[in-house]
């Protein structure tokens, strides 16, 4: 960090260590709080971040039979050595 920054925080902190005021003391916990809430992820916000289409997407699949026919296919595409 470079100096000016540093001094800057010393500031705040000597003006926080001298503040009697409680209702800005309870404002800057609050400030607190809230900046410390941003930087945490809930379980609840990330376990449905992502849409749950297994059911479309099965429906949507190749058959047993398709899957063996492209497999076939595949295969006998490929440059096999005689």
């Amino acid at each position: 960090m470079d100096l000016k920054y540093l001094q800057k925080k010393e500031h705040l902190i000597d003006w926080i260590s001298k503040l009697e005021d409680e209702e800005i003391i309870a404002q800057l916990l609050k400030l607190k709080k809230e900046l410390e809430r941003s930087f945490v992820v809930s379980e609840p916000e990330t376990e449905y971040a992502v849409k749950d289409d297994f059911e479309e997407r099965w429906v949507k699949g190749l058959t047993s039979e398709e899957s063996r026919a492209r497999t076939k296919k595949f295969l006998e595409s490929l440059p096999w050595k005689k």
